[in-house]
């Protein structure tokens, strides 16, 4: 179930993208004036502990999740994100989410 963004976007902010099992972070580095069209900016994601697997499952089954740390990437990808009619913002060009306000890295090492 798709919920509106409880926070208002301002540059400077961290936010993720949701993924259909993956979430990545971004930067808020621009807010449209209408504050409907963001410009993201990735994180550099940094594996602190990796998962703990054991065999199973498509490509494993994680018996202890990855700690990541993210940090602000100069050079990261830089993406656009419009809010859709229900206040959701929706990363252009792909089925990505983007939750306002949070810094959630995930990868899945199972998928």
């Amino acid at each position: 179930m798709e919920t509106q963004n409880t926070q208002t976007p301002t540059i400077g902010m961290t936010a993720t993208i949701s993924y259909y099992s993956d979430v990545h972070c971004v930067d808020i580095i621009a807010v449209s004036p209408s504050g409907k069209t963001l410009t993201l900016r990735e994180r550099m994601a940094i594996l602190v502990n990796p998962p703990k697997m054991k065999a199973g499952g498509f490509a494993g089954v994680i018996t202890e999740k990855a700690v990541w740390r993210t940090e602000i990437d100069p050079n990261g990808e830089i993406t656009t994100a419009k809010m859709r009619k229900n206040g959701q913002f929706k990363q252009v060009g792909s089925s990505g989410l983007v939750t306002i306000g949070a810094d959630n890295y995930y990868y899945d090492y199972g998928f």
